[in-house]
């Protein structure tokens, strides 16, 4: 429970709105009927955004904590069970990561794509360790742009997902839930009491007041990691 509003709480954890916003950007700009392919779609948390388009969501499904009850594909993505040049455009978010072989990852999607169509990625470049153990990596933009071109992409863009001050926001939020958890007596009672003032102060008052500051931040070299567009290139090139 928090006072803030609902807006506030969304810009109070930076990297889902950035990501949030990436992906509603595309949905709009992808055509009406397009074959859009989430690939590594977990939970299925971006099928709303893709009303409009046939929306399948593909996953080898092995990581304990995700509902895979939507799942269209269950598939190695390394190894994609899609016939190639008959995808419109691929979303992979914060997925890449999470695959041992990366650069056959993108070669699979760079096969399933239609000449022309683009490969939408998001992964990080500063976080803890996730969805233990299908945690490998960590991508810096030019490691990104060398494995999109041993693919066989054009890089459109790889853009940071903030600066500094979302970077700092979100290691805020962890705060809370890094400190141990007393089983049992007073102790887990002024815990939970104290947990709750934590929460509420380093998981939105913080971030919140953090994220407004970004903009301070020019560089953007200290970034939570990176939103990517790359193409397959048409027949001819």
């Amino acid at each position: 429970m928090t006072f803030l509003t609902r807006k506030a709480r969304e810009k109070a954890d930076a990297a889902r709105y950035a990501i949030s916003q990436f992906v509603e950007a595309i949905a709009r700009d992808t055509p009406e009927g397009a074959l859009v392919v989430d690939a590594g779609a977990g939970n299925c948390r971006y099928k709303p955004y893709f009303e409009r388009q046939r929306y399948l969501a593909a996953d080898f499904c092995k990581v304990s904590d995700k509902n895979y009850k939507r799942m269209d594909v269950v598939t190695d993505l390394a190894a994609f069970a899609l016939k190639a040049d008959s995808v419109d455009a691929v979303v992979s978010i914060e997925v890449l990561e999470h695959v041992p072989e990366p650069l056959l990852v993108l070669q699979e999607f760079h096969r399933v794509l239609k000449p022309g169509a683009p490969l939408y990625l998001t992964c990080p470049l500063n976080w803890g360790v996730h969805e233990a153990p299908f945690d490998f990596y960590r991508y810096t933009p030019y490691g990104l742009t060398r494995l999109f071109e041993k693919a066989g992409f054009k890089v459109g863009y790889i853009r940071p997902k903030g600066g500094y001050f979302w970077l700092l926001a979100k290691f805020f939020t962890r705060l809370p839930d890094q400190i141990p958890r007393p089983k049992r007596g007073v102790r887990r009672v002024l815990y939970k009491i104290s947990y709750r003032i934590l929460r509420e102060v380093f998981f939105y008052w913080i971030p919140y007041v953090l994220f407004h500051m970004d903009g301070l931040d020019r560089r953007k070299d200290f970034t939570l990691g990176y939103l990517c567009c790359a193409t397959k290139p048409e027949a001819a090139e």
